[in-house]
């Protein structure tokens, strides 16, 4: 060992292989004296240096310390005679961290920041990462405030209200600092530097109170009790129109108003609001700090508070929706689109009534919801034999009808009340479909007159025979009779309806003869103008018409069997028709007493497999004109 800094490098080089937190030095206090040190500033640490031994023969312990300058067992708690260092200083330091007046769970909250990492001088960010990882470590509702470099001072701390314009204060207090004595101690003024010059005790108050508040007003809605006025209190941090509207709905919710707010509908996309009645089509009137109970935080003016809303100004409402003749936005009074109307029954053989009024009071967005609707009010009547429903034949459409079939019931829909602002005699009428006061007279029950009948159908190719029994059902129609057959292995049956309207009997003297195929109605003025409005309309699915080119007849026929009802209305009781069915037998349907109505049946028509056979049967010549071609012609394939 040559010299002085050649004892600190060997050292030196064994300490830096060793991983100690622990180096060598020339005593800076004590030129040319070793001096031992953790390198773990501002750890109250303890350095020792003892079990001298001697390496060599010619070394001894004293040899040792005298080259140190240390003796054996010195600390730096306890020197000895030699420099080994001083205790080290715990830099270590807390302060406290207080908001009041704050509008969040966490506005009113004392806090303790303690630094007990090594932040180099000038590291803000380490500071301020340190001091927030602690602050969102806080229990629920924890602490509504962080710290930031300072936008308006770089390099500077600042703490600041995490709950946007809130008139709160954050107090800076309580410093601690280490009591440990040592080489490098820190002092108050030093965590007054760390935290860029706060002293204890600063405070600021200087965040404005964006919050504002208004109130509005429901009147003249359906529902009494949610005619009210409540107060609106803008109080969060508003950064888009989601955001308006959550904090407007948080006092609107619960409260009992018949109000929400929304987008305007008509205006997507642009970020205008809109207050609406929560029930659809009532006549109320909705206000805007109709009061004038604004009121404004600091800093802020009421033309804030408008431009928040989109231009809605206090004083608005849909009545008078631009007071101030500066802001953008329209409205209109609501309009009770609620209506009523009468229905009576007659002629029925019971549960006559009426006029019982019919109120359509609820929001109707389709069929289904109008049927409800009115449904609602007849079960209310309790005394009526009338019920609504979609037409079967007209989709779309509404048809009211007698709960008693097969009589010459008389149903009345008149006093159409559409006094309500909005609606129209027209509007309700066309929801109806049908015109003021308008009458239908219910048809008589008619069928085809088909008797029960049974059939055995005998299949003798299995062993032994086997027997199959069919009994129809009285005024069955042939679609059906076939359907039953055709579920018999080895018969194979169709059915086809077709009646005639003699063009000898058709009488029409007055030009508004209607002729009902099935319920539907036709206001034809010819025969040949009937066929194409039968064979075009929707409703009769599966029946055509046409006229015979040798009689004039008209043909009507159901593929498939179904029954033909025909029934006749007019306004000249000299109108008539003539039905001629399968037997050739016509049946004249007049308005002076005759019948008004005839039911068609059809025939059906079977092919048998070989060895089917049909007996017992009470079809042929024992039924109505359908049935006496069951078994005519009957085709057998092999």
């Amino acid at each position: 060992m040559t010299s002085f800094q050649g004892l600190i490098s060997d050292i030196q080089d064994q300490l830096s292989a060793s991983g100690f937190a622990v180096d060598v030095r020339n005593d800076p206090t004590n030129n040319g004296r070793l001096q031992f040190f953790s390198t773990d500033n501002g750890v109250a640490s303890t350095v020792t240096v003892n079990n001298f031994v001697a390496g060599t023969a010619d070394t001894t312990l004293t040899d040792l310390s005298s080259l140190l300058g240390v003796t054996d067992g010195a600390s730096s708690a306890v020197p000895g005679a030699g420099a080994v260092a001083t205790i080290g200083s715990l830099t270590a330091a807390s302060f406290d961290l207080t908001i009041a007046n704050g509008s969040g769970a966490g506005g009113n909250r004392s806090v303790t920041v303690t630094l007990d990492q090594n932040v180099s001088n000038g590291d803000l960010d380490s500071l301020v990462s340190v001091i927030n990882a602690q602050l969102a470590a806080i229990a629920s509702p924890g602490i509504d405030v962080r710290a930031q470099e300072d936008p308006q001072n770089a390099g500077q701390l600042q703490f600041y209200a995490t709950v946007a314009g809130e008139r709160s204060t954050v107090t800076v207090d309580n410093f601690l600092v280490s009591g440990i004595a040592g080489s490098d101690q820190t002092q108050t003024a030093d965590l007054i530097s760390a935290l860029g010059g706060l002293t204890d005790g600063a405070s600021e108050a200087n965040g404005s109170n964006t919050g504002a508040s208004f109130q509005v007003r429901l009147s003249g809605g359906a529902n009494g009790t949610a005619n009210q006025t409540q107060t609106i209190t803008l109080d969060d941090n508003i950064q888009t129109l989601q955001d308006l509207i959550t904090d407007i709905r948080d006092d609107l919710t619960n409260s009992g108003i018949g109000l929400d707010v929304r987008e305007d509908p008509t205006q997507p996309g642009q970020g205008i609001l809109q207050f609406f009645s929560t029930v659809p089509g009532e006549g109320s009137t909705i206000e805007i700090d109709p009061s004038i109970a604004l009121t404004l935080g600091n800093d802020v003016v009421q033309l804030n508070v408008e431009n928040v809303l989109g231009r809605i100004s206090m004083g608005s409402s849909n009545a008078l929706p631009d007071p101030s003749g500066s802001t953008g936005v329209t409205g209109s009074v609501g309009n009770l689109s609620a209506a009523s109307f009468d229905i009576t029954l007659s002629g029925a053989s019971t549960n006559n009534g009426g006029p019982i009024t019919i109120n359509l009071d609820n929001n109707i967005t389709n069929l289904d919801d109008l049927i409800d609707d009115i449904q609602d009010e007849l079960r209310l009547a309790n005394n009526i034999g009338v019920d609504v429903r979609e037409d079967p034949d007209n989709a779309g459409r509404l048809q009211f009808f007698a709960t008693v079939a097969g009589e010459e019931a008389v149903i009345t829909v008149n006093n159409l009340n559409s006094a309500n602002p909005g609606i129209s005699s027209a509007n309700l009428s066309g929801i109806l479909n049908i015109a003021t006061g308008v009458t239908v007279l219910g048809v008589s029950a008619v069928d085809n007159g088909y008797p029960v009948q049974t059939v055995d159908i005998i299949n003798s190719s299995e062993d032994p025979a086997v027997t199959t029994t069919l009994t129809t059902i009285a005024g069955e129609s042939a679609a059906a009779v076939a359907a039953r057959f055709n579920a018999v292995s080895g018969v194979s049956a169709n059915a086809s309806t077709t009646a005639r309207l003699t063009a000898a009997d058709y009488v029409n003297n007055s030009g508004t003869l209607q002729v009902s195929i099935n319920g539907v109605p036709f206001n034809s003025t010819s025969l040949a103008n009937l066929a194409d409005d039968v064979s075009s309309s929707p409703s009769l699915r599966g029946v055509s018409a046409s006229v015979d080119a040798t009689t004039g007849d008209l043909v009507v026929t159901a593929g498939l069997g179904n029954d033909l009802v025909f029934s006749i209305d007019s306004t000249d009781t000299t109108d008539s028709i003539s039905v001629v069915g399968p037997n050739g037998q016509p049946t004249s349907l007049d308005l002076v007493g005759g019948d008004i109505a005839a039911a068609i049946g059809g025939t059906v028509n079977f092919i048998l497999n070989e060895n089917v056979t049909l007996q017992n049967d009470l079809l042929a010549g024992n039924g109505p004109v359908s049935y006496t071609h069951l078994t005519l012609p009957t085709i057998y394939s092999v």
